[in-house]
C-alpha cells in the first residue's frame, strides 16, 4: 500500500506530524467513562501479558496499561508524539511506526 497516498493521507500526515500536536491531546486527562470501563473489563486480557498499543498518541491509556503488562510496547505515526511520551513517561516503551505498514 502506498502511504499517504489519498488526500485524507496527506491531510492526516500535516496534522498528525505538526510540531505542537500533542498540546491538542491531554496526557494528564482523566479518563473517560469509556475507556475506564474499557480498561477494567478487559484487565484480565492484558495484565501481566505482552502488549502491542498502536496508535497510543501521547499515553493517556499507556500509563495505565504499562505497569500491568508484563511487557509494555506503543507505537504511533506521529514523530512529536512519540517524543512526547518518550519525555513524560520515561519508563514506557515507544516506537514510531505507521500500523499501516508494520
Amino acid at each position: 500500500m502506498e502511504l499517504h497516498s489519498t488526500a485524507q493521507d496527506r491531510l492526516n500526515f500535516r496534522i498528525y506530524h505538526a510540531a505542537s500536536i500533542h498540546d491538542s491531546y491531554r496526557s494528564d486527562a482523566p479518563l473517560d467513562r469509556a475507556e475506564t470501563m474499557a480498561l477494567l473489563k478487559y484487565q484480565p486480557a492484558f495484565a501481566g501479558h505482552e502488549v502491542l498499543d498502536l496508535g497510543i498518541g501521547t499515553g493517556r491509556t499507556s500509563r495505565f496499561l504499562a505497569p500491568l503488562a508484563r511487557t509494555y510496547v506503543g507505537t504511533d505515526y506521529s514523530p512529536p508524539m512519540i517524543e512526547y511520551v518518550r519525555s513524560h513517561l520515561p519508563g514506557v516503551t515507544v516506537h514510531l511506526a505507521d500500523m499501516r505498514d508494520l
